[in-house]
Parts: structure tokens; C-alpha cells; sequence
């Protein structure tokens, strides 16, 4: 869902390399390398939005998309 987003240049994403590297190597998605990176396993995801303004129909999505996944999911 969010690699779709990405392709169709609608948004950009830290993405575990091993769910996007042949999409890489393909040269569809570009792989920035980052000096404080030290792996390509995150530890989470942060979901941030001022609190000035409610998130749109899309930030809402996401949010309910992220928290409708098993925590097994991101430990696996």
C-alpha cells in the first residue's frame, strides 16, 4: 500500500531494504543512505501531525492502517 504510493510519486517512506531492494535495483525506487543509519531493521515507526490541525482523510488512513497491525508483525 505505501510502495504504491511511493511509485506513483504520491509520497515517500523509510521502507526495510529487504521489502524494496529489487525495486531498487530495478531503478524505480532510490535508496538515500543516511550517516546515522546503522541497519537496515527499524525499531518503529512515528506518526507526527500538529496538533493545530486534525490529519486529512490520508493521514487518518494511515494512522488506522498502522495501528490495525499486529505488534508480532513488527518484532518478526
Amino acid at each position: 500500500m505505501i510502495v504504491a504510493l511511493v511509485l506513483r510519486g504520491m509520497a515517500w517512506a523509510e521502507l526495510p531494504l529487504p521489502v524494496v531492494r529489487e525495486l531498487v535495483r530495478a531503478n524505480k525506487l532510490a535508496q538515500i543512505e543516511y550517516t546515522f543509519q546503522q541497519s537496515d531493521a527499524l525499531e518503529g515507526i512515528d506518526l507526527v501531525w500538529t496538533e493545530q490541525r486534525v490529519p486529512g482523510q490520508a493521514g487518518q488512513w494511515i494512522q488506522s492502517q498502522l495501528l490495525n497491525i499486529s505488534q508480532d508483525v513488527w518484532k518478526g
